[in-house]
């Protein structure tokens, strides 16, 4: 099943539960909230160019090229296991795992 059948599958069966339940239709937050509860997640945000990398909140995570994971700290990409690298040292391209706030 792909990505938008199966969220539509998410909410056809909240909607479905609802009207079961005999409540009233659910509002737009209900539907997100029985998305969320139903484990669906907006999909990951793919960094190419180093530019968005520097507009990234500190303490962003992501994963690198090259299956590394890298966290901001002070305007460097810390590895786990490597050392810190600027936004044009990263190798691109990127996903973005976790933006704190």
């Amino acid at each position: 099943m792909d990505a938008r059948s199966e969220l539509a599958s998410i909410l056809r069966g909240a909607a479905d539960a609802a009207v079961d339940a005999g409540l009233p239709v659910l509002t737009h937050e209900g539907y997100a909230d029985a998305a969320i509860a139903a484990g669906w997640r907006p999909p990951s945000k793919t960094i190419v160019d180093p530019a968005e990398l520097d507009n990234l909140s500190e303490g962003t995570a992501i994963l690198d090229a090259l299956g590394a994971s890298r966290q901001l700290h002070d305007n460097r990409w810390a590895g786990a296991v490597s050392g810190s690298l600027t936004a044009e040292q990263v190798p691109l391209p990127a996903t973005v795992l976790h933006i704190p706030g």
